[in-house]
């Protein structure tokens, strides 16, 4: 899965277009290739062409003889557009194979200036992925196909720092995302803290290698690794409700199960820390004569008073240790970043709500 955003760069002899997902590409030494076209290349293809994906599929699934009579007359019309002219071999259009040579992103780059420009920041970007020349890395494939890298200064030592500035990047080649946020990790605790925001959310690779800088990221983040190093520290310890635990753990990707027999909620499996999973089913398991079931069915109102000790924290704590899990790929900066926001604003949390109400009702 690494090697799904490790591409190569290529300008094909010739392209022949032969499903609405699939181009035979010939790109020299004797090599055709059938290739299957993902989002990326799927999104800019058809917009040079005027044609909906899904408006493709169906025509195709009812005459591909009337297909191919449509996608010849919109190329062609693409060829016309002035000062806009699109043709699938052209001095200046490139293609990003994966390493199955399925089409990640393509793009005309208008000059062969420009091309050159990026074959040498592809080449960069690349060395920025596979060496350690400037950065050590954790990273991991996960579900979907996003892989994520955790990106540091290479004299740093994690292991012996109180919080270290990182990188985070999480880049998908089939849904076409490509994102870096900024942070820090605390490694006694193994826990993130990334900054809410985003420094890059593109969703084609070729701008997203144009505009690549991991210098720039790396500077940023040693800048900004102290504040958020005293907002970690400045975390009240709230208690999660049942709600937003539920809703949390659902966003995460982890499915809660019932024992028919027992009312209890079953080891979640995906949960790769043993220990972390027992916490999430303790919360559940052990109401005073309440059972997991009978918590899971009360409604979303019911749920925002139900509290059993496990606090905000912990479960960022969790999920900060399941980030890198094949499993935890819906474990991402944002929802991270979603429990770092409810930790600096407890107006936002259940708790506070609910107590406030309660106050009121006395």
């Amino acid at each position: 899965m690494f090697d799904t955003v490790i591409t190569k760069c290529v300008q094909p002899k010739s392209v022949n277009w032969i499903t609405p997902e699939r181009l035979e590409l010939d790109i020299g030494e004797e090599q055709l290739t059938n290739s299957e076209l993902l989002k990326g290349a799927i999104n800019y293809l058809y917009s040079k062409i005027d044609l909906k994906f899904n408006t493709s599929k169906e025509v195709f699934k009812k005459s591909q003889g009337i297909w191919t009579q449509l996608k010849n007359l919109q190329v062609d019309k693409a060829k016309d557009v002035p000062g806009s002219e699109f043709y699938l071999t052209k001095d200046t259009v490139v293609y990003l194979l994966n390493d199955i040579n399925s089409v990640v992103d393509m793009e005309d780059l208008n000059t062969e200036e420009n091309v050159e420009q990026f074959k040498d920041l592809h080449k960069k970007f690349t060395l920025e992925l596979t060496t350690t020349n400037k950065t050590k890395k954790f990273f991991t494939d996960g579900k979907g196909g996003l892989i994520k890298f955790v990106c540091y200064n290479k004299n740093y030592d994690v292991t012996q720092q109180k919080y270290t500035p990182v990188v985070l990047l999480e880049l998908n080649t089939t849904k076409s995302t490509y994102m870096v946020y900024n942070g820090i990790l605390i490694y006694d605790t193994f826990t993130f803290i990334p900054n809410s925001l985003a420094l890059i959310n593109n969703n084609s690779l070729i701008n997203f290698i144009q505009n690549f800088n991991m210098d720039k990221y790396l500077e940023y983040a040693d800048e900004d690794a102290e504040r958020l190093y005293d907002m970690y520290n400045s975390f009240v310890p709230v208690e999660i409700s049942a709600r937003e635990l539920t809703s949390l753990v659902k966003k995460a990707g982890y499915k809660l199960e019932i024992d028919p027999l027992s009312g209890s909620l079953l080891p979640i499996n995906n949960i790769n820390d043993e220990a972390n999973g027992e916490k999430v089913a303790s919360f559940y398991n052990t109401f005073r004569q309440e059972s997991a079931l009978d918590i899971l069915s009360l409604n979303e109102f019911k749920k925002t008073f139900k509290y059993n000790k496990l606090t905000l924290e912990d479960l960022l704590q969790i999920f900060s240790k399941e980030y890198l899990q094949y499993d935890g790929s819906k474990i991402t900066a944002e929802l991270l970043g979603d429990l770092v926001f409810r930790l600096i604003h407890l107006s936002n949390t259940d708790k506070n709500q609910t107590d406030t109400i309660i106050d009121e009702v006395k």
